[in-house]
């Protein structure tokens, strides 16, 4: 399993540069700044949601039981 991201990468970097050019628009700038996040998600929260989906679906597997095991105790499992 990869460990989650928390590196930025230059997608995070040129989408920060445009929330700082968006912001500094005046008196347009702040609804502006809030329609430039909604429609340009930030690259490296993609990327932990995607480890945290990937995350949630390892955890799923895990909590299965497995067809082919049997419980420490049950009958055919003791020592005779």
């Amino acid at each position: 399993m990869d460990k989650p991201p928390n590196k930025r990468s230059a997608a995070d970097a040129t989408r920060e540069l445009g929330r700082a050019i968006v912001s500094a628009i005046p008196a347009a700038g702040g609804p502006l700044q809030v329609a430039f996040e909604n429609i340009f998600a930030s690259p490296i929260e993609k990327r932990k949601q995607a480890w945290l989906e990937q995350m949630a679906e390892v955890i799923t597997e895990v909590q299965e039981p497995s067809k082919t095991s049997r419980p420490r105790n049950s009958p055919e499992t003791r020592p005779s």
